[in-house]
């Protein structure tokens, strides 16, 4: 499938174009550990491993900016309701990759990490690769004069995570970006919402983006 153009909906704060996303990675990792009375300690445990192996990673990678990694633990799970060292363990590390790295170096360094835990190994789950587009490909052009034409000020912009445009670009097209509607600060929290208004202003300029991109690219309005 191809496009001329295509819009992410992703909020924006009504006045934001996405021109970049950082790229994402899952991997599990998984420890075992001799086992035996929790008197003696857990100093080698299976838990005790997989969280020396954690705070290294964020070590390693500490700081948020969209140059860099950043990594988040989605999950940890090790041990029994038993007085027992824990004999295994899995945790589930996620890691945005900055514009500037990629997945082959993160394997580099989470390899060096593993290989002095004697016990513990390492898997990707996943695997999406960061994306940065022209700022003056046809789709962002076609934005920023909607914005202009509905009274605000455009801003080009960067994210942490990840989206749809990470896997369209750039077998779909190139002519890409994202912008919505919403506080993109409240996205996946509690306080989550959009207002009418909002709503309607992104209506708007997604109308608006529709009319100034058929002049770009078609030389025609619609």
């Amino acid at each position: 499938f191809k496009a001329h153009g295509i819009v992410i909906a992703e909020p924006t704060n009504n006045n934001g174009v996405v021109i970049g996303y950082r790229g994402s990675t899952k991997i599990r990792f998984i420890c075992r550990g001799p086992g035996g009375h929790s008197s003696a300690g857990t100093e080698n445990s299976a838990c005790e491993k997989l969280i020396t192996l954690w705070h290294k990673i964020k070590e390693m990678y500490k700081g948020v900016n969209t140059e860099g990694n950043t990594p988040a633990l989605l999950r940890l799970c090790c041990g029994e309701d038993t007085p027992i060292s824990p004999r295994y363990g899995e945790a589930l590390v996620s890691i945005r990759i900055g514009f500037n790295s990629d997945l082959t170096s993160i394997k580099r360094d989470v390899e060096n990490l593993v290989k002095n835990t004697p016990g513990c190994e390492w898997h990707v789950i996943d695997y999406t690769k960061p994306v940065k587009v022209s700022a003056n490909n046809s789709i962002v052009r076609a934005l920023v004069r909607a914005i202009l034409t509905n009274n605000l000020r455009p801003r080009l912009l960067y994210k942490y995570g990840t989206s749809d445009m990470n896997i369209l670009y750039p077998d779909v097209t190139t002519n890409i970006a994202a912008y919505g509607p919403g506080n993109s600060e409240l996205s996946h929290t509690a306080e989550e919402e959009i207002s009418l208004d909002e709503l309607m202003q992104g209506v708007n300029i997604y109308r608006d983006t529709v009319k100034e991109f058929s002049t770009i690219v078609l030389g025609s309005k619609t």
